[in-house]
């Protein structure tokens, strides 16, 4: 896991430096965390293997029309790719069984973009494939799948982490409200306390540039669980 010290960080869109920002993701504001790690990539198909093995998880097969082709679970050329296709369900069953949590929004986007507001991982410059499996002139930069984690060097976040930009959207623990920063606290926030939709951070293999700000979030169905779906755990240190 990556080590996220304590301190503040700007989150939210930057409007003076970012000409992506969706209303969503205003007013751009500072945001007080606690020492937390997060994994270093997305939750593989080898990990969550385990955790089925364990009888902890369930099977991740999506229930949409392209599932069966897109979905990484039982694929033995798989192992190292992000588990895809699972719930926000499937992913905080996984993090317990391991036993961490699913990241808050805001502790996901500050090992994202670390403390200065950068609009990706690798600051402000859009890189392309070259810094994240995106949708850049084809979808998995023309694989047509997820990459196995950490392929992209160029990609990583500031505290250490890979593939938050690209490979598959993350589900975290909050619930979405497209209104929620405008009286989001100013110290550790958790999200709204309800709602029908929980927030996913990312972008995927299948999605542009424009999808893989580290503001970007967008708002699902906690049993939503296409192939551009996964996830990676944190945890809080007890000293």
């Amino acid at each position: 896991m990556c080590d996220v010290p304590e301190g503040s960080f700007m989150m939210g869109c930057d409007e003076a430096r970012d000409p992506g920002c969706d209303e969503d993701e205003k007013p751009y504001h500072r945001v007080s965390l606690g020492h937390y790690l997060i994994d270093e990539h997305e939750v593989t198909v080898a990990e969550y293997a385990r955790c089925l093995a364990a009888g902890a998880c369930e099977p991740a097969v999506s229930n949409w029309i392209w599932g069966r082709r897109y979905c990484n679970f039982n694929k033995t050329d798989r192992a190292n790719h992000p588990q895809n296709c699972v719930t926000w369900f499937h992913a905080r069953d996984y993090c317990r069984w391991a036993g961490k949590r699913l990241p808050t929004e805001a502790e996901w986007e500050k090992a994202a973009r670390g403390t200065d507001g950068a609009v990706y991982s690798w600051g402000d410059t859009p890189a392309g494939c070259a810094a994240a499996v995106i949708d850049d002139g084809g979808d998995g930069c023309g694989t047509n799948s997820t990459w196995p984690v950490c392929s992209k060097p160029l990609g990583r976040g500031p505290f250490g982490t890979c593939d938050m930009m690209g490979n598959t959207f993350e589900w975290t623990a909050d619930w979405y409200d497209a209104r929620y920063f405008d009286h989001t606290p100013k110290s550790a926030p958790r999200g709204p306390a309800k709602g029908s939709k929980r927030v996913l951070k990312g972008g995927s293999w299948n999605r542009g540039v424009e999808k893989t700000r580290a503001s970007h979030r967008v708002g699902y169905p906690p049993d939503d669980n296409p192939y551009c779906r996964g996830f990676r755990c944190a945890y809080t240190p007890t000293r």
